[in-house]
């Protein structure tokens, strides 16, 4: 996908998210919802997506290959088709964070700028797992966010979730930001100014990125029938 087009996409969602919460592209419905919270200074959002399978694979199949593509977000992330080029990811030794913070990490993987080489988010992975919700085998991918600039000092700093399940012929992922503290909008309690701040940069991007991130998956997802 090019530059152009991606910059595009993204206005588009922007216009999507002012007017509504949901953004279809192709046979993928996206649904997005988020908040921050005045008060605690807690940021949270929701993500879904569902399409339909072409023709029924293996639910245990489909789990490991999300499991793998979860694993590879923050590569994913940093791709030049997504963030042109401006980020790149590294892992470093969780131990690096503290004893407090390696706890149920395996590793730490830092998102930089590639311009300034800023470290922007580094996330503590939290292996895959596999839980039930409703009867169905939900795959889950965990990436706490443990520091980085965008990320406000405190000890709440939040974290991102995937989730994975099949209905059928129907593939649904959803994506969770979860009691994240944005640096940009601060501690609590957030203004009215810092409120704006955050939701018009930060939250807006998120949602791109997420949106993209659905998009790719379903895609990817639909060559396996």
């Amino acid at each position: 996908m090019s530059c152009s087009f991606s910059i595009f996409t993204f206005f588009v969602l922007q216009i999507a998210i002012f007017s509504g919460q949901s953004f279809s592209h192709g046979a993928v419905d996206f649904r997005w919802e988020a908040k921050l919270d005045p008060i605690s200074g807690l940021a949270n959002s929701f993500e879904s997506s569902q399409s339909s399978l072409d023709k029924k694979v293996s639910g245990k199949i489909l789990s490991e290959k999300v499991n793998d593509i979860f694993a590879s977000y923050p590569d994913w992330l940093c791709g030049f088709g997504v963030t042109f080029g401006l980020l790149k990811a590294m892992k470093r030794p969780v131990e690096l964070f503290g004893s407090k913070k390696k706890r149920n990490h395996d590793e730490a993987i830092t998102i930089y700028s590639s311009i300034f080489n800023l470290e922007l988010l580094t996330f503590g992975v939290e292996r895959g797992r596999m839980r039930r919700r409703n009867g169905n085998a939900i795959s889950s991918y965990e990436y706490h966010v443990i520091g980085g600039l965008l990320a406000y000092s405190n000890d709440c700093r939040g974290s991102i979730t995937f989730d994975f399940f099949s209905d059928n012929d129907k593939i649904k992922l959803e994506s969770r930001v979860n009691e994240y503290i944005p640096a940009i909008s601060g501690g609590a309690p957030v203004n009215f100014f810092r409120e704006k701040m955050y939701s018009g940069s930060q939250r807006l991007v998120h949602a791109y990125v997420m949106w993209r991130y659905h998009h790719f998956l379903n895609q990817y997802l639909k060559t396996l029938t």
